[in-house]
């Protein structure tokens, strides 16, 4: 093979080259680019299973498992990161046309809270009883949480019941401003998320009020967000530039960063101000390089990983709680036979993960059906009858079964 040409297949040439060759033969033109991002759903799939491992370690004590995976833990809460972007990501491709849309911007934010509210709700409500009727229960949990903002994710010293909670926080933030912007026509839209940005970057060398909602609005993991929005555009508009390439060079820059991190045995620049740059930009050219491949490659993950994105918010939501759950049932079984290490280094988060997928088809699915057709009832001007399946469907096309984001984030 020719250097040239190898080089060129190294930067994604191949599928670039065929795009071009479209072109030529004046197919570009009706070239467009489905709202069906398969891909994405493989790395909500990839952000759950690196927050799923980040949480292991808090069983290692308790059943006296070594703490094998601990410098694995950066890497494991960087699967917020990527649920942010993802977010961020998600929100503009499907929401493209919507800017200056009559009544788009109300009908964003009751689908956000459609989506988002009704699933953390019922966790959070069980995780509240759980406090509230059998505390001896949880271990090292932050029990001194309110319940009320805890179900407005609304921002409180004491923290959230379900403390992985505060990532949707930082999602319901970034919605409010996004549902403020999508009253305006789209170039204006953008224009004002890049003054957000601008306003973010003056905030670390002006500090405002320490007032706890700029503490959000003006936070630093909002411009994870951002980036994710950047990378939306970039495919939106066709701009398919080195897929392979892309994902490479996001794969080096985390692993630099996580041998940083362990080297140095800190994360300062990794969890503060620079978390954006050094975790979150890798993040989005990840995303972006795995979209092009699916869009213009055919190139997308595996089934089972596509089947973990889609369950990956209840995977989010629930892991923390199933991970008690398995550390009560296992120390039982322990009584009775030593079950090896590696073993439970595997079986354990299997078991966590796929407890999740179950609850997300027979749990999730139909609380979200249930509110889809409430919502529709309640607001039928902004989400008539008739738009109740197409509501649904968009939601499982974009893929925003999570973070929460999430964090997300994610959490959707």
């Amino acid at each position: 093979m020719p250097a040239g040409h190898a080089w060129t297949m190294l930067l994604g040439g191949d599928v670039l080259n065929r795009l071009d060759a479209s072109e030529s033969a004046g197919r570009v033109r009706t070239f467009r680019i489905s709202m069906k991002f398969l891909n994405v759903q493989g790395l909500r799939a990839v952000a759950v299973l690196l927050v799923v491992m980040a949480h292991f370690h808090l069983l290692s004590t308790r059943l006296k498992i070594p703490p094998i995976l601990d410098s694995m833990i950066p890497l494991g809460n960087w699967g917020v990161d990527l649920f942010f972007v993802i977010s961020g990501f998600i929100m503009i491709t499907v929401h493209w046309s919507d800017f200056g849309a009559a009544n788009g911007s109300k009908r964003f934010l009751i689908r956000r809270v459609v989506r988002i509210i009704p699933n953390y709700w019922l966790v959070t409500l069980f995780m509240f009883a759980i406090i509230t009727l059998a505390p001896s229960m949880l271990h090292h949990w932050p029990t001194h949480a309110n319940i009320i903002p805890s179900l407005l994710l609304f921002p409180d010293k004491n923290g959230t019941i379900l403390f992985q909670a505060w990532t949707l926080i930082y999602e319901m933030y970034f919605y409010y401003v996004f549902t403020a912007l999508l009253n305006f026509p789209r170039r204006v839209a953008l224009a004002g998320m890049g003054i957000w940005a601008m306003l973010i970057f003056a905030a670390q060398f002006f500090p405002v009020d320490s007032n706890i909602f700029w503490h959000y609005y003006l936070s630093n993991i909002i411009l994870e967000f951002l980036v994710g929005v950047v990378a939306g555009v970039l495919i939106i508009n066709r701009l398919f530039v080195a897929p392979i390439a892309s994902i490479a060079l996001g794969i080096i820059a985390v692993g630099l960063a996580l041998a940083y991190a362990l080297h140095f045995n800190t994360t300062p620049w990794l969890g503060g101000n620079y978390r954006w740059a050094f975790v979150g930009i890798p993040m989005a050219l990840i995303l972006y390089g795995s979209v092009q491949l699916e869009k213009i490659g055919n190139r997308t993950f595996p089934t089972f990983m596509l089947h973990t994105g889609d369950a990956s918010y209840s995977i989010y939501l629930w892991h923390m709680i199933l991970y008690v759950v398995a550390s009560k049932a296992l120390l039982v079984v322990a009584r009775h036979v030593n079950i090896p290490t590696p073993i439970l280094l595997v079986v354990i988060p299997a078991l966590v993960v796929s407890a999740g997928i179950l609850l997300y088809r027979y749990v999730e699915v139909p609380l979200l059906r249930f509110s889809q057709r409430l919502a529709s009832r309640l607001f039928p001007t902004l989400l008539p009858a008739e738009r109740r399946r197409e509501s649904l469907q968009k939601a499982e096309i974009a893929g925003q079964f999570m973070p929460a984001a999430a964090e997300s984030q994610v959490h959707n």
